[in-house]
């Protein structure tokens, strides 16, 4: 799951057992993690910074 809420997106995602990106760019800053007994599993300053080819490869295990 990719968010940029941790109340909405990111909580959501931890609930359905997903693996969770927070993107910076959006209404969640890095201070507001303090606030949170939750936690993304990423976390990139923008959607352009997801490193989702290699996100991929670990989670299903692709050989290259």
């Amino acid at each position: 799951m990719i968010g940029d809420t941790m109340s909405t997106d990111i909580l959501g995602g931890i609930q359905m057992g997903y693996k969770t990106i927070l993107v910076l760019s959006g209404s969640t800053t890095r201070e507001d993690m303090k606030k949170f007994a939750f936690s993304p599993d990423y976390m990139v300053p923008s959607i352009a910074e997801v490193p989702l080819p290699k996100l991929l490869e670990r989670e299903l295990r692709i050989v290259a």
